[in-house]
């Protein structure tokens, strides 16, 4: 018998639901395109247990008869392509085919259908149809009575696969994801009206908006929507090539920790890409801090043969025929919009560089380089290499500080270079480590709005905070007020600390890890930071206080806080021995 073999039907469907069927989430994101393209204007999820239990989705869309319903259940069989050339021009939600087929070979569902087609209950078919399916086996079919759109359950998923189920994580850390998936379908179709409940709780309830800024409003609150800039003005960006821009970035003052404020939507279809996700920090260039990001809400509309969105099984990254155009089409829109300037119906821009992505990310790392290499030539520049001679009192020593970064001194031993940045972090890493820590309440409480994904992450980890000396209280929907910090962190930025650590805590990391992680996080946003001077005074302290922590020699990263030349070092970097 011969080493290859064809696999059983039931095999290849589990594995093809390893591929849209990641968790809880990615089957609400399926069932919710299914809805979208079905023509619903309302769409219902309800789940149990984070989804772990029962997901279940009801649309009022066209429904569909007995032989489709029956057909849709069969691999590769949909009603949106029809012959390769299709493959190119997709201008649904869904596509694939392979969605109902993947879910049902890992979990249990039943659909209620109806074909409804019009607005009276004349115009739809006289019967329903039921379906059950347990872990992709026959179907039990039977019918039932009339009922505008589709509802399909979910129950019990990964049940017959135990290995794929022990990696599901916690109730609200799945629930963050569903939430997720329903704001992202939501964002990029503010004429539908979503909800949704966990254990019948409400968690979403987003009614029919007038515009995507409305929808924004939504999700994420005032507070965000009164920073947002409309790209263009109200005045869309329109290329000759037949793509059109639009959408809302932020005022440069208003920034964020992380990326997860910067959604893309490629025809109305939620995409990540990287040429993208380049061109906004191109645009924003020097307006924004270092390791802060801008708000951008960007709605590409494009010919459908310019892009491909059959990238990725779950249709997350799409790839453009001309990265390059679309790159500079975004960087264009990004600065005119925040020099005040409308754009008009503009030109297409040469590309800066052949070879699409690769081509960007190239350009990318040369400029990274650049810029380092200009930062250092002018600090050579100031004041004769940018050394500042200091004298520490208590010992007869000198500190040399050199680009506001690196602390330079001299002893017996040889000579010392402190990175302030990494030592800061280590010695504030062990103040939080001790048992006792000193905690600084706030004279006036710092409020904080934030989205309901946040707020679920944020919920979960409330008692871990408190542990660490972060007393955070909850104050009406998705709001929250922050009571206490670690008085070691007094002087840092109360909001966007608490907005660092959802950030870091939404990629997600086993609980014996977690407290470690905060601690990391607290350390690094608290430290000092490169090009930030400091007097003598500081740069003394500074050094006796790491000289008392237990590791003194490497940051919390594991990066080295010191580097040493003794007398044989330097003798052999001038070649003297």
């Amino acid at each position: 018998m011969g080493l290859i073999r064809i696999l059983p039907e039931i095999l290849i469907n589990k594995i093809a639901a390893g591929e849209v069927v990641e968790r809880p989430a990615s089957v609400v994101k399926e069932l919710i395109e299914n809805s979208i393209d079905a023509g619903a204007d309302e769409i219902i999820v309800e789940i149990l247990h984070g989804g772990k239990k029962l997901i279940k989705v009801s649309d009022n869309g066209a429904g569909m008869s007995k032989e489709d319903a029956i057909l849709s259940f069969e691999r590769h069989a949909t009603s949106k392509i029809y012959e390769e050339g299709d493959l190119y021009k997709i201008n649904t939600m869904g596509f694939r085919g392979e969605a109902l087929p993947s879910i049902t070979s890992v979990s249990k569902v039943l659909m209620v259908t109806s074909l409804w087609v019009g607005s009276s209950k004349e115009s739809s078919s006289s019967s329903g149809t039921r379906i059950e399916i347990e872990g992709g086996k026959m179907p039990n079919i039977s019918e039932t009575g009339p009922s505008k759109g589709t509802i399909i359950e979910v129950r019990d998923l990964f049940f017959n696969t135990p290995a794929r189920l022990a990696f599901l994580k916690g109730i609200n850390t799945e629930l963050s994801h569903i939430v997720g998936a329903v704001e992202s379908a939501s964002l990029g179709h503010p004429e539908i009206s979503f909800s949704l409940s966990n254990n019948r709780k409400a968690v979403l309830s987003l009614p029919k908006a007038r515009d995507y800024r409305e929808r924004i409003n939504q999700i994420y609150g005032r507070e965000l929507v009164e920073n947002l800039m409309e790209v263009g003005h109200g005045h869309p960006l329109k290329d000759i090539n037949g793509i059109t821009l639009s959408g809302y970035i932020s005022n440069p003052p208003y920034s964020r920790p992380d990326r997860g404020m910067q959604v893309i939507f490629i025809n109305r279809r939620p995409v990540r890409n990287q040429v993208i996700s380049h061109a906004i920090s191109e645009g924003f260039q020097s307006m924004i801090m270092k390791d802060r990001y801008p708000a951008a809400f960007l709605f590409l509309e494009i010919d459908t043969k310019e892009v491909d969105v059959n990238v990725h099984p779950s249709k997350r990254e799409v790839r453009f025929r001309n990265s390059s155009m679309i790159h500079d089409i975004v960087v264009r829109a990004i600065k005119e919009t925040l020099s005040g300037r409308t754009p008009e119906e503009i030109p297409t821009i040469p590309p800066f560089q052949k070879g699409g992505e690769e081509g960007i990310m190239v350009k990318e790392a040369l400029e990274r380089y650049m810029k380092r290499s200009e930062n250092i030539l002018e600090g050579g520049r100031q004041a004769g290499f940018d050394f500042q001679i200091k004298a520490k009192s208590p010992i007869p020593e000198a500190f040399l500080h050199v680009f506001n970064s690196y602390i330079v001194t001299a002893g017996e031993d040889g000579v010392m270079i402190i990175d302030q940045h990494a030592a800061h972090e280590r010695i504030l890493y062990e103040s939080l480590r001790g048992d006792k820590i000193e905690i600084q309440g706030l004279l006036v409480p710092v409020t904080i709005e934030l989205s309901s994904r946040e707020s679920l992450i944020l919920k979960e980890k409330l008692d871990t905070l408190k542990a660490i000396g972060i007393e955070i209280e909850e104050f009406g929907d998705n709001t929250f007020i922050i009571r206490s910090i670690p008085a070691i962190l007094k002087d840092a930025d109360h909001r966007s600390l608490v907005l660092n650590i959802i950030g870091d805590l939404d990629e997600k990391i086993p609980k014996i890890d977690e407290l470690e992680r905060i601690r990391t996080l607290l350390a690094c946003h608290g430290a000092v930071r490169a090009n930030q001077s400091l007097t003598s005074e500081e740069m003394a302290s500074l050094i006796e206080e790491l000289e008392k922590t237990e590791l003194p020699h490497t940051c919390p990263h594991g990066r080295p806080t010191t580097i040493r030349f003794g007398l044989r070092d330097l003798e052999k970097l001038f070649k003297r021995k």
